[in-house]
């Protein structure tokens, strides 16, 4: 079984700042693993490490990390994991840094910027979705779907 999930992690940022590029908390909450199914319609934010991790199982979000990243005026990383199609993307976007890999099939089918220094020591032939495991918590991202109460995104 796979993961069909856009994962969003605005660096240094809260819930709160969302609503500068128009997102805001709608007074719900979800779990995170109910939020990280394919199923889940929605998204839904959770404060991590002084980042925010968002679940995008829709994938709402799809193409707009760049703009997130500059309305924010934060650096976003973004991993797309797209199982049943076996696609794989890893994506970085801020002030300093345009970064974008995608496997499919486990093929390197593009392959934008600069390497990053957590892509050093990742093996790519592991398999997608270990891929991007790895490179997330090589950057200090770790995807946690045991959080109970993640708050419900609503645009603003």
């Amino acid at each position: 079984m796979g993961f069909n999930l856009h994962v969003v992690v605005l660096e240094h940022s809260s819930v709160d700042r969302l609503a500068v590029a128009g997102w805001l908390p709608s007074g719900a909450s979800v779990s995170t693993d109910e939020a990280s199914h394919s199923w889940y319609d929605g998204i839904a934010a959770y404060e991590s490490g002084g980042h925010v991790v968002l679940l995008d199982p829709a994938m709402q979000l799809a193409g707009q990390t760049a703009d997130l990243a500059t309305s924010l005026g934060t650096t976003v990383v973004s991993a797309t994991f797209g199982s049943t199609a076996e696609v794989h993307a890893y994506q970085v976007d801020g002030p300093d840094v345009s970064r974008l890999v995608v496997l499919q099939e486990g093929e390197v089918v593009e392959d934008r910027g600069e390497a990053l220094p957590e892509e050093a020591g990742v093996r790519r032939d592991d398999g997608g979705e270990d891929w991007l495991f790895d490179v997330l918590a090589a950057r200090g991202h770790r995807l946690d779907l045991d959080v109970p109460d993640a708050a419900v995104l609503a645009r603003g």
